[in-house]
């Protein structure tokens, strides 16, 4: 019998080591995945506290108390939370140390209490908040959660009677466009306007229905700390008169463990006179592997080409799908093409028609020379050279030539060749290519024929030679 009591202690000692190891394993992993990161970010919760929250207030208490603070930030992280109804206020700004009691006891006190849904006016207590922070060299993430619609009360700057996004609230998501935060947009329940709320702000969007669970807050924002951003400034080659040119930049995923498909459905350029135009010729699909940096390359097309020179511009980008990058929205200064940026090809034309105008020219006057010639005879020291007549094309030339047989002309110029005989119109004529041979000889008569020429040999004796026209 005390065999059976020792075996069944045994094996519930086992069971019970077995459980504080499991234990023990998991709080390893949940240390891991926040500990994994070595870089301190900001992180921004904007939470919807309006009176329609208050069944959904205490699931997203313990999102972020259990998957924010406790799971997916480090110490050296700073935490704004920011909650909002008719009116806004900072409830949280500091930063997350080991001991996270006293954030969360902060959290606890949250209720979803207030009327009116005016997240224009949460913008402008986050930037506040940003500006109380100072500026950061990290990057920063943006949460916003709500389940309404943008419901701002009379007196804000951002009511709309019929519960739309006014131009103030769509001028202060301009702002934060630029600022290359990561946004993430959670909406609870259907009827959210919180998918719009996304596409303004060009941030990424996940929805859950009414009353969640915890658990499903964190699925929906299980890649929240997934961020694609630009690592080179966007650019626009210089655009032609059709209004033709290739916009440029670069993008790093950083955070995600999968794949991620970006879809790039719009580019809107603003111009400084307040003109704004869509540039985007087709839908954009990018796809970018976990920590891949890769070159964007997107033709575009502006309909209204602006005057040539340099211009200042905001380029814009709008998203379809769960993945955006950031910034989202660039200033950039971009070049339209003058006349000649327009018509490089007038230069090779202009060059190519030169060289085509000399070509004819010279043709021109190869034809008319072509098969004219003077016929001549030649008398050297009292003999014929070579033979009694010669002929000679005005486009060609006859050498004198001093060889093993004496003085002759020939039509290679041969080894030393001591002048070069060419005709023209004007008659026959002489160049000297040995001086020493015409030493005698103080003025060369510009046609040589019915002229005595006297040629010194190398053996010093002089050799007359007479051009006769025949």
């Amino acid at each position: 019998m005390m065999r059976g009591i020792m075996s069944q202690y045994n094996t519930h000692m086992v069971l019970l080591f077995l459980f504080f190891i499991l234990a023990h394993l998991l709080l390893s992993i949940n240390i891991l995945e926040a500990d994994e990161r070595n870089e301190n970010i900001d992180v921004f919760l904007v939470v919807d506290k309006s009176l329609s929250m208050e069944e959904e207030i205490q699931a997203v208490k313990e999102y972020i108390d259990e998957s924010i603070i406790d799971e997916l930030l480090i110490p050296g992280d700073y935490l704004v939370i920011i909650t909002f109804y008719g009116k806004a206020e900072i409830h949280v700004s500091e930063e997350v140390n080991r001991d996270r009691s006293s954030v969360q006891e902060k959290i606890d006190l949250v209720d979803a209490d207030g009327r009116f849904t005016d997240i224009g006016n949460a913008f402008d207590i986050l930037k506040e908040a940003l500006s109380q922070r100072g500026e950061q060299d990290r990057r920063k993430y943006l949460l916003l959660i709500t389940d309404g619609i943008q419901e701002a009360p009379p007196e804000s700057k951002y009511y709309s009677a019929d519960g739309s996004f006014n131009h103030e609230f769509l001028l202060n998501t301009k702002e934060i466009l630029m600022e290359g935060w990561k946004v993430h947009i959670l909406g609870i329940g259907t009827s959210t306007a919180a998918r719009e709320i996304a596409k303004e702000l060009a941030g990424t969007y996940s929805e859950v229905d009414e009353d969640p669970t915890k658990e499903e807050l964190e699925e929906q924002t299980a890649d929240l700390l997934g961020i694609v951003e630009q690592t080179e400034a966007v650019t626009i080659s210089a655009v032609g008169s059709k209004g033709s040119a290739t916009l440029s930049l670069r993008i790093l995923s950083t955070g995600y463990e999968d794949a991620r498909v970006i879809i790039i459905d719009e580019v809107r350029v603003s111009q400084a006179d307040g003109s704004e135009q869509s540039v985007l010729k087709d839908s954009a699909r990018i796809e970018i592997e976990p920590g891949e940096e890769r070159s964007v390359r997107l033709p575009v097309s502006f309909a209204s080409v602006a005057e040539p020179g340099a211009h200042d511009a905001i380029v814009t980008f709008s998203f379809a799908g769960d993945t955006t990058f950031s910034p989202a929205s660039s200033r950039i200064i971009y070049r339209v093409k003058g006349f000649w940026g327009n018509n490089v090809w007038i230069i090779p034309a202009a060059a190519l028609g030169v060289i085509a105008v000399a070509l004819l020219v010279i043709l021109i006057m190869r034809s008319l020379t072509q098969g004219e010639s003077i016929r001549f005879g030649v008398d050297i020291g009292g003999r014929t050279a070579g033979k009694k007549t010669f002929k000679i094309q005005f486009a060609d030339s006859l050498f004198v030539v001093e060889g093993s047989t004496g003085l002759n002309l020939d039509k290679a110029p041969g080894i030393n060749p001591t002048a070069e005989i060419k005709a023209d119109s004007l008659g026959l004529h002489l160049s000297i290519l040995d001086k020493s041979a015409y030493k005698t000889l103080t003025d060369i008569p510009v046609d040589v024929l019915g002229k005595e020429i006297t040629l010194v040999k190398k053996t010093g004796k002089k050799v007359p030679i007479l051009f006769s026209r025949i």
